[in-house]
């Protein structure tokens, strides 16, 4: 979940990623190929090329062809199919075993070197873009968990493993749903388990905040990750596409 400025009904300014990468960033999710054109106008309106869009992402569902084939006759760029899962907590669920702590300030040089190993080469659709330095896509989860932490918009909460060795940010999207936004563990303490735990944990924040579901989202390829949620009991409910176009 990621700041953004509402330009429109149709154009969302991303207020954070613009900041970050130092031109104007913006998203939408067209649900007809009409609304994907009026956007396209929006994106191109400003009278001075600082106003003006750079970098245009569209999110569609994997079935909306009509969508998807006007992104492709307008010239955008498929850069990531990412999948959606959903857990109801009127189901149970274990505990976690793994020692596991609400972060501190100490600990954030710790979690932004975690980041910085854990996503280099993600494969996400700021890597995917060829015209993204792949450094600075890394760069960007950096800044993503050291800008969750601590009060910040980008995140209610951050957990952490007591031998700081993982962690997960979450989020309320609303007053009964909740999303675990970002989560990594160091390579050299895979295997062992704390991934899970730190969606149990997150999956206990939700539950005693009083939501009634958590949700994540990951790339479609990323087997792994939801072989662990399936395992948990979550349950797949959508799957978009993200395409980018540089304007």
């Amino acid at each position: 979940m990621r700041e953004i400025n509402k330009y429109s009904e149709d154009l969302n300014i991303r207020d954070w990623d613009t900041k970050f990468f130092g031109y104007k960033v913006a998203n939408c999710s067209p649900k007809t190929a009409h609304d994907l054109y009026k956007t396209e106008d929006l994106a191109y309106a400003g009278n001075e090329p600082k106003q003006k869009v750079k970098l245009l992402m569209v999110r569609c569902g994997v079935e909306n062809m009509e969508v998807i084939d006007a992104l492709i006759c307008s010239k955008f760029i498929l850069m990531e199919t990412q999948v959606s899962y959903s857990f109801s907590f009127s189901k149970n669920f274990p505990y976690p075993t793994t020692p596991i702590r609400v972060a501190v300030p100490d600990d954030l040089e710790r979690l932004k070197e975690i980041a910085k190993v854990a996503f280099k080469d993600y494969g996400g659709h700021f890597h995917n873009d060829r015209k993204i330095d792949s450094d600075k896509a890394t760069d960007m989860y950096v800044e993503w968990i050291a800008n969750s932490c601590f009060g910040n918009k980008l995140a209610d909460e951050v957990f952490v493993t007591e031998d700081l060795n993982g962690f997960i940010t979450v989020k309320k999207l609303n007053d009964t749903v909740g999303e675990g936004v970002l989560a990594c563990v160091d390579k050299k303490a895979q295997h062992r388990g704390i991934y899970k735990d730190l969606i149990l944990t997150a999956m206990i924040w939700g539950r005693d905040n009083g939501l009634k579901s958590m949700e994540m989202t990951t790339r479609v390829n990323n087997f792994a990750v939801q072989k662990v949620w399936q395992r948990i009991g979550w349950e797949i409910f959508e799957a978009n596409h993200t395409f980018h176009k540089w304007l």
